[in-house]
């Protein structure tokens, strides 16, 4: 770009640059320009600046041939096709590659993956990942992190922060942000009871984090679950409990409850829990915490585990147990098919996806420049409250 050009205008055109591999690409121009695209305020603003022309979903799941772990990209395109785009195998940074089978999905927010590498594997630790940029970090976790602790994940909204909650019982709640790159212990508001536990992955909707969490009752010798959905409020640092009314689910100690977004409400999928419930269903939860239902699947040849998303144009996008007949048969017992719900002929369009049960996770795929000021690979200490 010409020397003439005054630098503020030179900063305008950079920042109507709406495509993310052209903005990383423009950094290795100059030095004024790198450090301008690397500066907090533009990449915090580059999601509010520019939407995105495709609606996709990313998958990770365990597949059921291989045994390894996989991530793959749909694109939702408008002319109702739902097709696999991209292997993110070839491209995944050194930290995502570690991640074992026993590591689980702690949530998504604002193109950021995160991720809890448990006690098992070589390093205890959470580890982020903007799969956009191919960049991951790693945070280091104390050694005693104990057994029943629970994880949550959001960039915060107002400050564009990426924190990670972590949930101690009895109750303390510690917050980790990014930009400090340190655990504070955080008094929060509105505890629930000691009794209550949470249940992961989390999801994120505004300024509130949320999870399934859930509470044993015994009454004369007879143990009963009662479900409730719990959220934290990222910036009031208050909490709030719902719970889920009893005509929604049963009490059984063995039956299941989840969540996840449609577009930016909050619903719950409640299966048949072994045949216990004549039909599953997916239910929206209103502001008031009462709930609307969406979806009833009548779907009796097969069992749907799990609603793991949804489509641009809401057909719910599920996980499916697989009896593991012919082709199709894995090397592990328990399958799982990924499939689409055709509500109109409640058909389920099988997309050739087979895992391991209970591992598939899928979010909204959005570009994001965030962690482009951190290098790959990079892994911070343990600081502050333990």
């Amino acid at each position: 770009m010409s020397d003439n050009i005054p630098f503020e205008l030179q900063m305008e055109i950079i920042t109507r640059v709406s495509d993310l591999k052209s903005l990383v690409r423009l950094r290795s121009v100059s030095k004024p320009w790198k450090s301008f695209i690397d500066s907090s305020d533009f990449i915090s603003g580059y999601g509010a600046r520019h939407t995105q022309p495709h609606h996709s979903l990313l998958l990770r799941y365990i597949d059921s041939f291989e045994g390894k772990m996989k991530y793959i990209c749909f694109v939702d395109d408008d002319n109702d096709t739902f097709t696999q785009q991209q292997d993110f195998a070839p491209t995944l940074p050194m930290l995502v590659k570690e991640l074992t089978g026993d590591s689980c999905v702690v949530g998504s927010s604002y193109g950021l993956w995160c991720f809890y590498m448990k006690k098992e594997s070589k390093r205890e630790m959470i580890v982020l990942w903007n799969p956009s940029i191919r960049k991951s970090i790693g945070i280091l976790l104390p050694n005693h992190v104990q057994t029943g602790h629970v994880f949550g994940f959001a960039v915060c909204p107002v400050t564009t922060d990426p924190t990670i909650v972590k949930i101690m019982y009895p109750w303390k709640v510690e917050i980790f942000t990014l930009s400090s790159k340190r655990w504070t212990m955080t008094p929060c508001s509105n505890l629930p009871r000691n009794s209550i536990r949470f249940r992961q992955p989390s999801h994120v909707i505004g300024r509130c984090i949320y999870w399934v969490a859930y509470e044993v009752i015994t009454t004369m010798g007879v143990s009963c679950i009662y479900y409730m959905i719990v959220s934290l409020d990222l910036v009031a640092k208050e909490f709030r409990v719902v719970d889920v009314p009893n005509n929604l689910t049963i009490r059984f100690l063995e039956s299941k409850l989840f969540i996840s977004k449609l577009r930016e409400s909050l619903v719950l999928f409640v299966p048949r829990n072994g045949g216990n419930i004549p039909a599953c269903a997916v239910w929206k939860m209103e502001h008031d915490g009462s709930f609307t239902k969406l979806f009833t699947f009548n779907t009796p040849d097969k069992e749907i585990s799990n609603v793991l998303g949804f489509r641009k144009n809401g057909k719910p996008v599920m996980e499916i147990q697989w009896q593991g007949q012919g082709e199709h048969f894995g090397i592990y017992r328990d399958n799982s098919a990924l499939g689409v719900y055709e509500q109109c002929s409640e058909h389920i369009n099988d997309l050739g996806i087979y895992g391991i049960e209970d591992t598939f996770f899928m979010t909204f795929y959005k570009e994001s420049l965030l962690l482009l000021d951190h290098s790959d690979g990079c892994v911070y200490p343990n600081e502050g409250a333990a």
